[in-house]
């Protein structure tokens, strides 16, 4: 048969002296019902052999196996079975099958059946095998990842598994500039099209992004418009029906939220209404907002109606500053803190003030003062520290399905740095930063001795606060700090005051 392959005749029905039709049948896949039947017209049909040595399928002693063609004789096969050349087995021809050219041979299908293969094929396979495991493990098993034409990096598998594990999608992706949003988005997006054939969704575009999305999403993730609206935003936008709504740079709309002008805040509610009604919702924004309370508490409004309404903007404002003052102390509580930095955030005064109430981090800072005070473990020190940031960062989040990713963070170390040259790290041979710690550690005791004779130093104080706050950020205010203890002269609290205040 041309383009068919070789064929079982089934029926041939007789139409006139020129010619008739022939069923033929094809085989496809080694499973009871894996062939096809095709009418064709006679002249069309030739009989002709299989060739010695050819790939075929038996069946025999009720189960399927391969093998090769050896010799046809009457309506008997003989067959050399995969892994025994030496052995013969005779087959009736009914019950041997060569595939079609073009059929789709199925390896599940194959495998289900037992059926061996040889090798020369394994060996060939194995290399393929090795790297679709490997990439299907580094995706996670989510197919609209790893049907997708993108480099894969760390950072944007999280964000993806995050968001795709959570049976209520409603997040704020908001990761640095240049790290991938649009990526992150389009592979959630094409999972969910996947995952349901029947659904759509819209995207809400600044006019100037809508082609570079549209390109993207086909080039990247095979996506066309036939299950996708482009939408711009503006005034004249009104929501298409849609079962996942994606907002790209959201905040524009979210600073509109208090607006004076009506016809932005009618924009604004727009929106609101509309990702009420759709199921799944992303908002990309890599805009920083905690000093724009009012558009930050816009975007945490389509997030969660119920928990951020609008009329609770005073409240949200408190919230905020308490989470200010919490990132300054965090700032210095970090693994490779110095000891005496990390026993004064462990101890009563330190971040567990904070959160009185909390019995898993009062936990953590409990063992781990008891470890500073004995300077025992210092590795279980360092994970204790690591345990705590975790736990405060995850519990006393603004809101859980806001997603950043910097740019420093250990996620993105491998991200490839765009617009810009990649920095150069410079590297401090000398020992100032040993040395440094050593006089303070000195200084620290001293101060200690000093207090406990009624002779400290209200300002000397002050100033070790300073020191202790900014250790491990702002070296020209650690600088300063201590040239203020280094010098007599009281006038020069006014340059400590200043440091403070930047």
């Amino acid at each position: 048969m041309p383009n068919r392959g070789f064929g079982k005749v089934m029926r041939v029905v007789k139409e006139d002296d020129i010619g008739g039709k022939v069923t033929v049948e094809f085989f496809t896949t080694p499973t009871d019902g894996g062939t096809e039947e095709e009418t064709f017209p006679s002249y069309q049909v030739k009989p002709m052999s299989p060739p010695t040595g050819h790939r075929c399928f038996f069946r025999h002693e009720g189960r399927w196996n391969a093998g090769r063609i050896r010799l046809i004789d009457d309506q008997e096969v003989q067959v050399i079975p995969v892994l025994r050349a030496r052995e013969r087995q005779t087959v009736p021809l009914a019950d041997v099958f060569v595939r079609r050219l073009g059929g789709a041979l199925s390896p599940v299908e194959v495998i289900k059946v037992g059926v061996l293969q040889e090798p020369h094929h394994a060996r060939s396979r194995a290399d393929f095998v090795e790297d679709s495991i490997r990439f299907r493990s580094a995706s996670r098993g989510m197919v609209g990842l790893s049907s997708s034409r993108i480099k894969l990096h760390r950072h944007q598998v999280e964000v993806v598994s995050r968001v795709l594990r959570d049976p209520v999608q409603r997040y704020l992706l908001a990761d640095e500039v240049g790290l991938g949003k649009t990526v992150e988005a389009g592979a959630i997006l094409s999972q969910f099209l996947l995952d349901h054939p029947e659904a759509r969704a819209e995207i809400l575009l600044p006019p100037l992004l809508v082609e570079q999305w549209r390109t993207e999403l086909r080039e990247k993730f095979g996506l066309g418009e036939d299950r996708l609206t482009l939408s711009k935003q503006g005034s004249e936008w009104e929501p298409s029906e849609s079962d996942f709504l994606i907002v790209d740079e959201a905040h524009n709309i979210a600073a509109h939220a208090f607006s004076d002008n009506d016809e932005l805040t009618t924009l604004y509610q727009c929106l609101a209404n509309a990702s009420k009604e759709a199921s799944r919702l992303l908002l990309l924004s890599a805009t920083p907002l905690l000093h724009n309370e009012e558009a930050f508490l816009g975007l945490l409004h389509l997030l969660d109606p119920l928990l951020y309404p609008l009329d609770g903007l005073e409240d949200f404002k408190v919230r905020v500053d308490n989470r200010r003052g919490l990132a300054k102390r965090f700032q210095s509580f970090q693994p490779t803190s110095p000891d005496f930095v990390l026993k004064r955030h462990s101890g009563a005064s330190g971040i567990s003030e904070l959160f009185p109430d909390d019995n898993r981090l009062g936990e953590y800072l409990g063992e781990l003062n008891g470890l500073l005070e004995s300077g025992a473990k210092p590795n279980r020190r360092k994970e204790l520290v690591r345990l705590a940031r975790v736990h405060i960062s995850e519990t006393y989040k603004l809101h859980r399905r806001v997603l950043r990713t910097r740019r420093n963070s250990p996620l993105a170390t491998e991200f490839p740095v765009r617009g810009r040259e990649n920095p150069t790290v410079l590297h401090d041979e000398s020992q100032m930063d040993a040395r440094l710690e050593e006089w303070l550690m000195e200084w620290l005791n001293l101060m200690a001795a000093r207090k406990e004779d009624d002779r400290f130093d209200s300002y000397a104080e002050v100033t070790l606060l300073a020191i202790l706050d900014r250790w491990d950020s702002a070296p020209i205010v650690l600088t300063r700090c201590i040239w203020a203890i280094l010098t007599p002269d009281r006038s020069r609290q006014a340059s400590l005051t200043e440091a403070e205040e930047r």
